[in-house]
């Protein structure tokens, strides 16, 4: 054997080590492969379905996961109800089957029966397995929790018989507001004209200033949009922290703005809960 085919051959099986070396640390970080069944979306869908069924989360199926594919097909598709773990085409298939996901099938604990009202520390669904946002292994175990207040937060396995017990104890605390899941606060405008209304067909935009109690916390931020709807216009307990609350809606195109409009959030309940936004000429600086 020459000296060449002595640093080929030992060339080579360096290469087909790190090969398998590389395939298995991949099989290791990511025991179902690489996934973007994205927490984030799925929060999102669950969201717009909330805030279109009257505060509520699909609920009312045989199993949470039957509830939980009633996103399907305007709010989720197939690869975001399947979670990390169940193979996309299993799912796909059973959606366009038009029957429902069930334990075996999707990889998502969803916690059904909750409302928009809820505490915003409950959880409303965390992977089964308990996997980082691609599939990757999570280094201290536990699973990536999505709550009722938007939150997103990793508990490790050491923290996760305590996160059970608060959560249990949260669903035993749930209130009459939370059960109703109607909206805790509602608006409307008056334009300029006289007329009221809970809707206008035109871009807007809503600014809102935050201040805690104790004036710990603090915040201003705005929503926007084409077209203004009355869904735009109503609030749910677990969209509104416990402060005060400024709002200031614009219609850009009219150059209209609306005085300030404060509202105070104590323990869930806004007062006032029903608020008018006078829309009157942006006077000129």
């Amino acid at each position: 054997m020459t000296m060449g085919w002595k640093l080929f051959t030992a060339v080579l099986g360096t290469f087909v080590l790190l090969i398998l070396g590389g395939w298995g640390y991949y099989r290791w970080e990511f025991p179902y492969g690489f996934t973007h069944s994205c927490d984030k979306q799925l929060e999102l869908a669950l969201h717009q379905y909330a805030e279109e069924h009257g505060g509520f989360y699909p609920a009312g199926e045989a199993t949470p996961e039957a509830s939980l594919s009633l996103l399907y097909p305007k709010y989720a598709n197939a690869n975001l109800l399947s979670g990390k773990t169940v193979p996309v085409e299993r799912v796909q298939e059973i959606l366009e089957q038009g029957k429902l996901l069930g334990p075996e099938t999707c990889g998502w604990h969803y916690v059904e029966g909750l409302s928009l009202n809820d505490n915003r520390r409950l959880a409303i669904f965390w992977d089964k397995v308990g996997l980082g946002h691609n599939g990757q292994r999570l280094r201290n175990g536990g699973h990536s929790v999505v709550f009722v207040g938007r939150d997103f937060e990793v508990i490790s396995a050491q923290e996760w018989p305590s996160f059970l017990e608060e959560q249990e104890k949260l669903l035993a605390s749930r209130d009459e507001i939370a059960v109703k899941g109607k909206p805790i606060l509602t608006a409307n405008l008056r334009l300029p004209s006289g007329e009221v209304t809970d809707h206008f067909d035109g871009a807007w935009q809503l600014d809102k200033t935050f201040q805690s109690f104790d004036d710990t916390r603090s915040g201003k931020g705005s929503t926007s949009g084409p077209s203004l709807s009355a869904l735009s216009l109503t609030w749910h307990r677990g969209e509104l922290q416990d402060g005060t609350i400024t709002f200031v809606l614009s219609v850009p195109s009219k150059a209209w703005k609306s005085n300030p409009v404060t509202v105070t959030v104590k323990d869930g309940k806004a007062s006032p809960n029903s608020i008018t936004f006078q829309m009157a000429a942006e006077q000129p600086n």
